[in-house]
């Protein structure tokens, strides 16, 4: 079989904005047409299954569905276009609230990909996996499987995932109560996104969890001075101000007894947060507290 090669063509992974779907399905899109004329048919079937991604993260699920039923007018014959279709069609389960048929999904996804030995995509799929699961020990199961797989994969790039897998893991353990497990897997995330050079929002989300763990140990100095020490770090590189950031100091500082700085810290987060339609719904106790401190 006549393969065309990708080498001419962008890395598709290397275009995305997670933070802005709708302009990567543009650069999506407009890669289109060439991979098309050029008869690229594992290109073209990759992007889209991206610009299906885009349409999940928009919760636009009729079209993310449209666009995979055109990945499968393709022939089917690529591994990696078969294990993207399988991830894309899963996560718009998912998304949608379709735990059952997500599953399916990525579960014949992470028997491709091993089996192709499509590692970095086969983590994808664990990972996947342990986020559909809605039993505790099962997230747990499939975690520590993504984790080692990635730490132990013949393809370097399968090891990006370890900072998020082990994010992943830590908040499990810390919904779970277990704050020691929780700290541990926080510091290697932290750990492993300073040593790769991750891009240095995902660093400080990384100190961030770490400083959380420590106020559910009770360690309320130092996640304290951690959550300061994150106000110059955003203030230093000029990044907007977080929310969550200031969210934790008031807190903190109201376990500390210092009022009006809980209060001071309160009143930026509830303003940032009250563009959050999102937060304000799902995190309807924790608005309402925040509300409370902020004296709104």
């Amino acid at each position: 079989m006549n393969i065309p090669s990708t080498a001419a063509m962008p890395d598709i992974n290397k275009l995305w904005d997670y933070n802005n779907p709708a302009a990567t399905e543009q650069k999506f899109r407009k890669l289109l047409p060439e991979a098309i004329e050029q008869g690229n048919i594992s290109y073209q079937g990759q992007l889209l299954t991206q610009i299906a991604r885009t349409y999940s993260l928009r919760k636009m699920f009729d079209e993310a569905h449209r666009t995979l039923k055109e990945v499968e007018q393709l022939p089917l014959v690529y591994p990696v276009v078969q294990v993207r279709y399988l991830l894309e069609k899963g996560r718009a389960y998912n998304s949608a609230g379709k735990k059952e048929e997500a599953k399916e999904q990525f579960l014949q996804a992470w028997k491709l990909a091993k089996r192709e030995e499509l590692d970095y995509y086969a983590v994808d799929a664990a990972h996947m996996m342990a986020i559909a699961e809605t039993e505790p020990i099962l997230q747990i199961q499939w975690n520590d499987t993504a984790i080692r797989y990635a730490e132990t994969a013949i393809d370097p790039s399968a090891m990006q995932w370890l900072g998020s897998l082990y994010n992943n893991l830590g908040w499990t353990y810390h919904d779970q109560g277990n704050f020691v497990k929780a700290l541990n897997l926080f510091e290697r995330a932290w750990v492993y996104r300073t040593i790769n050079k991750s891009p240095i929002a995902n660093i400080l989300i990384a100190k961030w969890c770490v400083a959380r763990a420590n106020r559910s140990l009770g360690n309320i100095d130092e996640a304290l001075m951690m959550q300061q020490q994150l106000v110059a770090d955003y203030d230093e590189r000029e990044l907007p101000q977080d929310a969550y950031v200031y969210e934790e100091l008031a807190l903190l500082n109201t376990l500390k007894g210092n009022q009006p700085a809980a209060q001071q810290a309160a009143k930026i987060a509830y303003d940032l947060l009250s563009k959050d339609t999102h937060f304000i719904e799902k995190e309807h106790e924790r608005w309402e507290q925040l509300r409370g401190l902020a004296g709104r």
